[in-house]
């Protein structure tokens, strides 16, 4: 058995293991045997497809079972499609020892395309590379643009015209076999059910005049993994500029990471209307009105702002239950929480949200108003929080980073 699944490509144990739990098989044993691999290979393959969203994992007394979710069975519906059309191509290829290692390309792009692409990238700080990655099955993904962000993350560019449903499939498999951040740039299209995988896959599917113009959504993707690179993030704004577009820019690099958001937030604030709507959102509106918990529809729930026992019990029940690095909390805004309960009750609440997503290994993502408080209140809400950003007239800069380098090492503009 052992043997044999090594012959097999990644991807085909992949979508054998999906296809069993289609059939029925739920037990660790059982999908096993129907996938025909080995035990290491089968926790390996099921820690990936938990950690992706696809499979469920339930704890139940002494077993453990594993259910697709609609990601999942998504994926494994589309994937039937494309092997039953590969078939005919395969069978026509010849003999499979005898094939070179392949390299999956990508859509041709204009040139001129691709020189402003390459060009706002450099502009914005990244670093372009050769466009070919090596995947870990051996095979060579090809994308029109490989470039490299701030602490080393690389991230492939593919260039369409239309995009659609095989399209964001191929996206996601590159993704899958070489770890790059996968972004799909269009110039016209985007069908529908295109549109539907990518928020199924947390693929980025961007229009390409937004790409060539929004400095904001370049300079957030290249200081991603120093954005997200601890367990908090102070973003301090200036509160006459349109702060929320930085705040959902960030909240998007999110949901491409496949983070699930908590927004503490108000019904009338700028970042609650821009948020709304998001498929991996949920909003707890906080007023002074409030006297618990409660739902208010379409995911939403209204919360006392003033109760900090409560906020934080929130937090903590929907944290945990999401599981550990699952999830990331929006803190809309530090200053109105100052103004409603004093910096001393603001400041441990502070402290113990951060304790809840370290100990959940989340992020905790706090909006701060500049100009709002004195020096002191600054430097004691500042102590608390590792990475610190700005977002004023000059864009989005960093001023402290938990990665090697700290504030000298951080990129600022």
């Amino acid at each position: 058995m052992e043997r044999q699944s090594s012959r097999r490509s990644k991807m085909d144990i992949l979508f054998n293991i999906l296809d069993a739990m289609e059939q029925g098989s739920d037990r660790p044993t059982q999908i096993m045997g129907k996938a025909n691999i080995n035990w290491a290979v089968l926790l390996s393959m099921l820690t990936a497809l938990v950690n992706h969203q696809m499979v469920l994992e339930r704890r139940e007394a002494k077993r453990t079972a594993y259910n697709l979710t609609e990601k999942g069975r998504t994926l494994l519906g589309v994937w039937s499609k494309v092997r039953e059309q590969a078939l005919v191509v395969v069978s026509d290829a010849g003999s499979y020892e005898s094939m070179p290692k392949s390299v999956s390309e990508p859509q041709a792009a204009d040139s001129s395309v691709l020189s402003s692409l390459v060009a706002r990238l450099k502009a914005t700080g990244f670093a372009t590379r050769d466009d070919v990655v090596v995947g870990r099955s051996g095979v060579g993904h090809r994308f029109n643009v490989v470039a490299e962000a701030y602490g080393g993350s690389k991230h492939g560019f593919l260039v369409y015209d239309k995009v659609d449903e095989m399209d964001i499939i191929s996206a996601f498999m590159k993704r899958m076999d070489t770890q790059v951040n996968v972004h799909m740039v269009y110039s016209k299209a985007i069908s529908d059910e295109a549109a539907r995988l990518t928020a199924s896959y947390s693929i980025r599917a961007v229009p390409l005049k937004l790409m060539l113009s929004s400095d904001l959504m370049l300079r957030t993707m290249y200081l991603g993994d120093a954005l997200l690179s601890s367990n908090s993030l102070l973003i301090s704004v200036d509160p006459t500029l349109p702060y929320e577009q930085a705040v959902k820019t960030i909240a998007n690099e999110l949901e491409a990471r496949n983070r699930d958001m908590l927004v503490f937030t108000s019904k009338v604030s700028p970042v609650h209307k821009s948020l709304t709507g998001g498929p991996r959102l949920k909003f707890f509106l906080m007023t002074s009105n409030a006297g618990g918990v409660s739902a208010a529809g379409d995911g939403k729930f209204v919360i006392p702002a003033n109760d900090t026992a409560i906020l934080l019990d929130t937090l903590q029940r929907n944290l945990r239950q999401a599981g550990k690095g699952r999830s990331a909390m929006i803190f809309d805004s530090i200053s109105d929480l100052i103004l409603e309960l004093g910096l001393e009750k603001s400041y441990e609440f502070l402290k113990q949200a951060n304790e809840i997503v370290d100990e959940t290994d989340c992020l905790g993502i706090y909006v701060m108003k500049n100009g709002a408080h004195d020096q002191r209140t600054d430097s004691f809400i500042k102590s608390l929080i590792q990475n610190h950003v700005v977002y004023d007239a000059s864009g989005l800069n960093m001023t402290r980073s938990a990665m090697p380098g700290g504030a000298g090492g951080a990129p600022t503009r």
